[in-house]
């Protein structure tokens, strides 16, 4: 956890291997070791997180911070600082290093809480200005024909998605839009722009200025889908769910590397843990371990629910700690009704692993897999609630990306990126329009049109030979960079399938008619293509083995309806040395059959964007029926990706093209 063994590392994998949970419990137990050399009252909340933080942004404070006034300097100097003497007291483990460690990261947790603070208000004001502006366009058109149809859907959709994002910064926001909406509408009342009356809020199709007296409905990001997806921004989060329908929150994957480091520490954490219960310090980190068991458990229910104020009642923290000072504490008990509550919470899949914890005789084993799998409760909680807003946040998902995106753009965003990529498909339609129409003749039809000229910019960057990354692709492409690769990626691989499965067909007869092996074939090179190890000699070893395969069932079937037996001719080393051939050329971005087929695919593909039609009777004229299935479900995600881009950012495509046709 040095800071010097970090730095190599980029932004992203920074993030993620900080938000490791192991690497969050060890931060935790490093700081219980801090305080425990200075003892007083410290009131802090997730103070593990807080300072994994520091890492970031004394590391990459261009990403954290949206603007660098002096509040951030000071931060990211006190991060720096805090980090320096942390690394020291590793060094030296000496108790005035760990000491001095400890009142620098009190510094740094205040100033952080002060930062987090200000950035909270700024949000909320946000919010309350957009919630404001609709509910200002509200009343200047709630009296023409059809408002309630035409005007109140989407003003109302907005409004709850405002509503439900402020809710969770609790009373200051939800005093603020109140005094806002004062101020509104006595303004409105003062200059006659409409008459307010209780009536004209009472019709029940749409009421927002009567939803907005409590902001009650129920939070679309609760604590769960925050804690397991920090890295996901509210708009990243809606965009996930828009192009990906399977999506769900994960757990951050950990390299083996974690992992090793990770079961070092639990085991030192349980050693160290059963060696307090022997010597009867319970008080200590047992303790705190219990006490974070069950606040784990309460964060996933409401406070007022019976089990909470029962589980409250039996783990009082001053009691418990009381028993444990006086000998009279049954940690094996408490472990086991621990347990019980976690089974009455937990998804049915976890049953059994909690069970096992009930047989389990090592106190510290027990707690440590209790922490884990209250982490993997709370990500089971996530996804459940996530399932049940994915509706509402699909619903608002573009009009969120497009509000944010434009914030960003006023800001002082570039949009270079963008307009390069456009203007390259723009001047090659221009070319070709200009070519066919040698007379210039002035005809909508004969103009490049702006749905066509996006439409192209796609598919030129996913037939691309260039890779698609973070740091070249459009800024209105920005979210979908990695997606657009494994896309990139994908085509190529259809294409290769394709012009593989082309070449073992004219080698063998018999591939052409067994539907069955060309399958099994299809996928297992699509399997191949995916590894990195994948050369010319294993391709050519799957297209002979699917060649023997064929012959082999072709001599089963004579065999099973004759009397004459025969034998699959074997392949020979002169078909081999044919196929390795044919493949050496055929795996290339030159070549004349994977070129050809991948423009074919391109055809196909622009066809369905651009009609919203997948025309599956084509593929097997253009060679690309075995590939048909994943092709299919390929386009369809393309097609979802490419309209919900053109959804978010139609504004900024449309004032790009109105420059260049000007």
């Amino acid at each position: 956890m040095t800071r010097s063994g970090l730095q190599q590392l980029d932004f992203h994998e920074l993030t993620k291997r900080l938000q490791s949970a192991s690497v969050i419990k060890i931060a935790g137990f490093f700081l219980v070791r801090a305080k425990k050399l200075k003892p007083q009252q410290y009131t802090w909340k997730n103070p593990g997180r807080v300072f994994l933080s520091s890492y970031v942004m004394s590391l990459h404070p261009d990403q954290v911070f949206e603007t660098f006034g002096p509040q951030e300097e000071d931060l990211k100097t006190l991060a720096s600082q805090m980090l320096t003497l942390f690394d020291v007291w590793l060094q030296t483990s000496a108790p005035k290093h760990g000491r001095m460690f400890l009142e620098h990261y009190s510094q740094f947790y205040e100033a952080f809480e002060a930062w987090k603070n200000k950035d909270s208000i700024k949000i909320i004001e946000d919010l309350v200005r957009h919630f404001m502006e609709l509910e200002g366009l509200w009343l200047t058109v709630m009296h023409q024909e059809d408002a309630d149809h035409e005007w109140g859907p989407n003003i109302e959709e907005q409004q709850k998605g405002i509503l439900l994002r402020l809710k969770k910064f609790g009373t200051l926001a939800n005093e603020r839009l109140q005094e806002e909406r004062s101020a509104v509408l006595d303004q409105v009342r003062q200059t006659n722009q409409v008459e307010i009356t209780n009536d004209v809020y009472s019709n029940k199709r749409f009421r927002p200025l009567q939803r907005a007296d409590g902001i009650t409905p129920e939070p679309v990001e609760d604590q769960s889908v925050q804690e397991f997806g920090s890295l996901l921004s509210n708009e990243k989060l809606a965009h996930e769910l828009v192009m990906d329908p399977k999506f769900e929150l994960k757990a951050p994957e950990k390299s083996e590397m974690e992992l090793r480091v990770a079961e070092m520490a639990k085991k030192a954490f349980a050693d160290q843990i059963n060696s307090q219960v022997q010597e009867g310090k319970m008080d200590g980190m047992v303790l705190e371990m219990i006490m974070n068991i069950k606040q784990g458990l309460l964060s996933m229910i409401s406070e007022e629910n019976s089990f909470s104020k029962k589980m409250q009642e039996s783990l009082e923290p001053e009691f418990v700690k009381h028993k444990m000072q006086n000998n009279a504490f049954d940690l094996m008990e408490t472990l086991q009704y621990l347990s019980s509550k976690m089974l009455e919470l937990c998804a049915p899949v976890r049953d059994p692993l909690i069970r096992q914890l009930q047989n389990e005789t090592d106190a510290g084993t027990v707690l440590i897999k209790m922490m884990d799998l209250i982490e993997d409760m709370k990500l089971d909680l996530a996804n459940y609630r996530l399932q049940q807003v994915r509706p509402h946040l699909m619903r608002q998902a573009a009009e969120y990306e497009r509000i944010k995106f434009d914030e960003q753009v006023e800001k002082g965003m570039s949009l270079k990126k963008t307009e390069e990529w456009i203007a390259k498909s723009y001047h090659v339609l221009k070319k070709m329009t200009d070519e066919r129409n040698p007379e210039n003749i002035d005809h909508p039809d004969l103009k490049v049109k702006y749905e066509d000229c996006i439409n192209q910019a796609y598919l030129d960057l996913l037939f691309s030979k260039t890779a698609a990354n973070r740091q070249d692709v459009a800024e209105t492409l920005q979210m979908d960079a990695d997606r657009l690769l494994a896309m990139q990626n994908e085509l190529q691989a259809l294409g290769i399938v394709s012009a593989l499965t082309m070449i073992a067909k004219n080698l063998s007869p018999e591939l052409r008619q067994d539907e069955i092996v060309l399958n099994a074939f299809k996928n297992r090179l699509l399997g191949l293509l995916g590894l990195a190890s994948t050369n010319i000699p294993v391709l050519a070893s799957a297209i002979t083995d699917a060649i023997q395969q064929s012959r082999e069932r072709r001599v089963q079937s004579l065999n099973s309806v004759g009397k004459k037996q025969f034998e699959a001719e074997p392949v020979t080393e002169e078909l081999k040395a044919t196929v390795k051939q044919m493949l050496e050329k055929t795996v290339s971005y030159q070549d004349p059959l994977f070129s050809l087929l991948s423009r074919r695919i391109m055809s196909i593909v622009k066809v369905h964007l651009d009609r919203n039609v997948f025309k599956k009777e084509t593929l097997q004229r253009h060679g690309l029926s075995v590939v048909e299935k994943e092709l299919h479900e390929l386009s369809n995600r393309i097609v979802v990706l490419c309209n919900h881009n053109k959804t978010v950012h139609y504004k900024h495509y449309n004032a790009i093209l109105d420059k260049l046709t000007q």
